[in-house]
């Protein structure tokens, strides 16, 4: 049987399944329909506490493998997120991973960025983000190195917040192609207008998902 790849999603302090930009639930959708990935948005028992934070990101993966026999994961989180997924991206667990996905990241509890690499990175940043500055992310950027096998990115957006509200489509989109470049699918023919369709909603509707979600809460903010 062929390897399969799966996306777990996680969000910051507050905990939450909606995302940055309440990308989360259009993002798994397109995921699962055009590209037959399972998905798992997940959220903490208590978050902002990477010391369980992480053995649920193992659950979910625990999860995922015997339901769907999966044996590859790619790992996308947000804010305080940054630290879990860096975390069993590194750890023992570190062959099961296929890539690394953060937006608006914070540093602590983030070294294992550092023993990371080959496995691909992509990091994503608003210059304007008074939660967590975007120099978290460069600070990602230069800790990954420059393993000669490495794939590493930083996309910055200029004066948007936390959640990259002002930019959530391109952020879902870039997103959704490095996910589906890690776990090596192809897009079902004619696939390309459904990648690029507005599930978010209208502007102004991402921070209303993302209260929704649970993701501002706890005190987390944009």
């Amino acid at each position: 049987m062929p390897e399969r790849t799966a996306v777990i999603l996680v969000s910051g302090a507050g905990g939450g399944v909606s995302g940055p930009g309440g990308i989360y639930p259009s993002l798994a959708t397109k995921l699962a329909t055009l590209f037959h990935i399972p998905v798992l948005r997940l959220d903490y028992r208590k978050p902002a506490r990477n010391a369980y934070c992480v053995p649920d990101i193992h659950a979910g993966m625990d999860f995922l493998r015997s339901t769907y026999r999966v044996s590859k994961f790619v790992l996308i989180g947000w804010s305080f997120g940054g630290a879990p997924v860096f975390t069993v991206g590194s750890g023992g667990r570190k062959g099961q991973i296929a890539g690394v996905a953060t937006v608006a990241s914070q540093t602590a509890e983030t070294s294992g960025i550092r023993t990371l690499a080959p496995i691909p990175v992509l990091l994503m940043h608003g210059t304007g983000d008074r939660s967590l500055s975007y120099r978290c992310s460069t600070d990602l950027f230069t800790g990954y190195g420059t393993h000669p096998e490495g794939n590493r990115e930083l996309k910055l957006f200029d004066g948007d917040d936390h959640g990259l509200t002002k930019n959530s489509e391109e952020v879902e989109q870039l997103l959704l192609q490095f996910a589906v470049r890690c776990c090596d699918v192809a897009l079902k023919e004619g696939g390309e207008r459904d990648m690029k369709e507005n599930l978010i909603g209208d502007e102004g509707e991402e921070i209303l998902t993302m209260q929704e979600g649970h993701d501002l809460d706890n005190g987390e903010h944009l």
